[in-house]
């Protein structure tokens, strides 16, 4: 019996490595290790929503995990998506939410509009890409 176990947990061991390690390479075929913080206001009311950029800056290195390049989870209102531009293949997706809703909707926001500054960051492809941040919800 203790024999079964050493075997069973040697190769979870080996499969979570060998996961990580494809992981790794998959980030590593498709992105740099730097990252893109987009900065931005969110303004509107209840009735509408608008981004407008700020600020767009290169950091030193991505912070971000590099094992799950797509959030199949889809939470949060907003997305963000990167697409090879040469293949189309989607190679990172990210959901997220802010805090303007809350502010848009409740108060006095929800009539005289609100404004918000945010920020997001996400990782550089190597090869020329396409970021899109649609709006859902």
């Amino acid at each position: 019996m203790k024999n079964t176990v050493r075997v069973l947990f040697i190769a979870l061991l080996f499969i979570n490595g060998a996961s990580h390690c494809f992981a790794q390479s998959e980030f590593s075929k498709w992105f740099e290790n730097k990252a893109l913080r987009i900065d931005y206001y969110l303004a509107g009311n209840a009735d509408s929503e608008h981004f407008y950029l700020d600020d767009l800056r290169e950091e030193p290195f991505w912070s971000g995990s590099p094992n799950s390049l797509i959030d199949n989870l889809d939470f949060g209102t907003h997305r963000v998506l990167v697409t090879d531009a040469q293949s189309g293949t989607l190679i990172y997706s990210r959901g997220f939410c802010t805090l303007f809703s809350g502010v848009a909707n409740y108060g006095r926001g929800s009539k005289t509009g609100s404004c918000i500054r945010a920020g997001y960051p996400y990782s550089i492809p190597k090869a020329k890409g396409n970021g899109y941040i649609p709006i859902s919800g």
